[in-house]
């Protein structure tokens, strides 16, 4: 999306240039045409009041007075003439709250919401998934049953589908073609917040706080390690179907099924002795991630 996201950032800086420019432009031609009336009518007076003057119908007490009044009006007339000016760039920041308040959502609860998830099971039936309308498909034909309950891995290259395989489970985006299911039934069957209440996403989390690495690793539980996490969603969350995205076949290894991805596909769906023997891409990750200076790191990882 990032061609999309591009473009949506160019008009709108665009316009709010384009807004900018008008604003400076009517600032800059404020100032000289009041001081211009400013200046025009203080000649004027001072002419006309001269005259007057000589004349013996004015005094210069009353020009005195009028040079005050005259200065008070065009005071006025000058801070008019500014509002008009913030006027103008009010409205950009106007249009832009009125665009997101008016904004449309692409995703929306049904008529008739269903309330409740028969069960963890999740299938995915013959489906197509472009994050635009015309755009490169970044998952093709994709076929899968998981069964409630069932601890699935996922692994495949950057850019491979992974994430928005799992994106379209809990609805953070709708299918193209074909559909998902949950417990059986359309994901978009359901109300959003209750399918989010029984389909979590948790994404990986690049925010550090001061310290040494080590200090953030430990930060929420000192005695915390990689292999506390995978036993207690292994054990401790029982009948939950788990889906786990890793570029690391060490976290996924013991996965009941192991979804092998490719180029927005998937290429296999076994398990991890199985997949070494019949999965030439799984085959060629396994070797070199247990090879060399990858070993060497998951012994580490073991060991800690």
């Amino acid at each position: 999306r990032e061609e999309h996201e591009l473009g949506k950032f160019d008009k709108a800086a665009l316009s709010l240039y384009n807004l900018n420019v008008k604003a400076e432009s009517l600032m800059a031609l404020n100032h000289p045409v009041m001081n211009l009336v400013v200046y025009g009518c203080i000649i004027a007076l001072s002419w006309f009041g001269a005259h007057y003057i000589v004349g013996g119908s004015l005094t210069t007490g009353q020009l005195t007075s009028l040079f005050t009044y005259i200065m008070t009006v065009m005071s006025a007339l000058m801070m008019l003439s500014m509002i008009f000016v913030q006027l103008t760039q009010s409205a950009a920041s106007g249009k832009r709250i009125a665009d997101v308040i008016n904004e449309v959502p692409d995703m929306f609860d049904p008529v008739d919401p269903v309330t409740e998830v028969k069960d963890g099971s999740i299938d995915f039936e013959n489906v197509y998934f472009a994050y635009s309308k015309g755009g490169d498909y970044a998952l093709e034909d994709i076929n899968l049953h998981i069964n409630a309950g069932e601890t699935v891995g996922v692994i495949g290259g950057t850019g491979s589908g992974k994430s928005s395989l799992v994106f379209l489970v809990s609805r953070l985006y709708d299918v193209s073609e074909g559909c998902v299911k949950v417990g059986g039934l359309d994901v978009r069957s359901y109300g959003m917040e209750a399918l989010r209440q029984q389909v979590a996403v948790v994404l990986q989390k690049s925010t550090l706080f001061s310290g040494t690495i080590f200090e953030n690793l430990r930060w929420g539980r000192e005695d915390a390690t990689d292999a506390h996490i995978r036993q207690a969603i292994s054990t401790r969350i029982e009948g939950l179907t788990k889906i786990i995205i890793s570029q690391r076949i060490l976290s996924i290894k013991d996965a009941d099924r192991i979804v092998v991805m490719d180029d927005g596909k998937v290429v296999a769906f076994d398990n991890h002795e199985n997949l070494l023997s019949s999965c030439g891409i799984y085959k060629d990750i396994y070797e070199m991630q247990t090879s060399g200076a990858e070993a060497d790191f998951d012994k580490k990882e073991v060991a800690a």
